[in-house]
């Protein structure tokens, strides 16, 4: 699959070399993996792009990103086109397992696209895009900016969008905006009683336990494993990745759980509250055990009771999920409402047309 036509890459490095005033073979060879340098300029870069949005260390969370290498995590990179003495634009890529059925491959994610917003109309972040599809011949993108999602058409091919799913923690939030204040404080009183009760009778599922843990889990690669088996599309998952992923990372607090039944672990969970509102982020479970009366029951006892824990009276936001695969999709049916209106683009760039179907 190529949605660029060949010989585009030529094409524009030609155009944007011209309107930067250099040649195609100099830009070319400015486009190179970050440096020290580069990425105090990338942060400098970031600040105005993300605005009122960036609320983390933007320093730490880059040096985590894209590390020198670090036990657990995947090998990433930020590239970098520089000219003038100064960096244009910058895309990160990082290296994972994409599990199907009946194959493991290699792929990359791309994330933190950032272009010098007086060059964002010469073409050059589809530019740096083409330039990373040349190093990463399977590339995927979950969401985007607006910038991104303009390039998405011409550059990826669209996958089904994950699923959004929120509900609210406190109703009486949000019915103050539609309702006189007495009025949304008693009907968001007596639907937060019936949403608590819902949430405490799913947390109630027999012969499970469910138990918050200091660290990612030891074995998350078993029960991931299990999920590849079952035709479950999915990245791969190890101890390790959650680790460095969530514990380590810079810019949220993130806490797990796991679901046991007669001693046996079915499932974990990591989540994380930012905001006001609680995240359910990922999650895995044991496959080989049957949906109905073990894995789901289990799952959903997982997810009411970690909510239950974060949810105190400073939480006035929502519960969140996102979903990709029919099974977590089921679950959150159960216990959440699905944002229609909302999107998480799903964006795929790969030479073989075959993986689309299997996506």
């Amino acid at each position: 699959m190529s949605p660029t036509p060949p010989g585009e890459l030529d094409r524009l490095t030609r155009a944007v070399a011209r309107l930067l005033g250099t040649t195609p073979a100099a830009l070319t060879d400015a486009f190179r993996p970050a440096g020290a340098a580069e990425l105090a300029e990338v942060r400098r870069m970031r600040v105005p792009v993300i605005g009122d949005e960036l609320t983390w260390d933007d320093d730490r969370y880059l040096r985590w990103r894209y590390p020198d290498p670090h036990p657990g995590a995947p090998e990433s990179r930020l590239w970098c086109l520089t000219h003038g003495g100064r960096v244009l634009a910058a895309c990160g890529t990082e290296r994972f397992a994409l599990r199907l059925p009946d194959r493991t491959l290699d792929a990359w994610h791309i994330l933190d696209l950032v272009v010098d917003p007086a060059l964002q109309r010469i073409g050059l972040g589809a530019w740096v895009m083409l330039m990373v599809f040349a190093r990463c011949p399977l590339a995927l993108a979950l969401g985007a900016s607006e910038m991104a999602r303009s390039m998405s058409e011409r550059l990826f091919v669209p996958l089904p969008d994950r699923h959004v799913w929120r509900l609210p923690l406190r109703t009486s939030v949000q019915l103050s905006r539609k309702l006189p204040a007495p009025a949304a404080q008693v009907t968001g009183a007596v639907a937060d009683a019936a949403l608590a009760l819902v949430r405490r009778a799913r947390a109630v599922a027999g012969h499970v336990r469910i138990v918050a843990l200091e660290q990612p889990p030891d074995d998350v690669e078993r029960l991931a494993n299990t999920l590849a088996a079952d035709d479950v599309v999915s990245s791969r998952r190890t101890s390790a990745s959650w680790r460095w992923r969530f514990a380590d990372n810079p810019r949220s607090l993130y806490r797990f759980w796991a679901a046991e039944r007669d001693g046996r672990v079915v499932a974990y969970l990591t989540t994380r509250a930012r905001g006001g509102s609680i995240h359910l982020v990922d999650w895995v479970w044991d496959a080989t055990l049957p949906w109905e009366p073990v894995a789901r029951p289990a799952l959903a006892a997982l997810w009411a009771r970690a909510i239950a824990a974060h949810a105190g009276p400073s939480m006035n936001g929502s519960i969140h999920a996102s979903t990709y695969d029919a099974r977590s999709d089921e679950l959150c049916r159960a216990l959440l409402l699905r944002r229609r209106e909302e999107r998480r683009p799903h964006l795929l760039r790969s030479a073989d047309p075959g993986l689309v179907p299997l996506l």
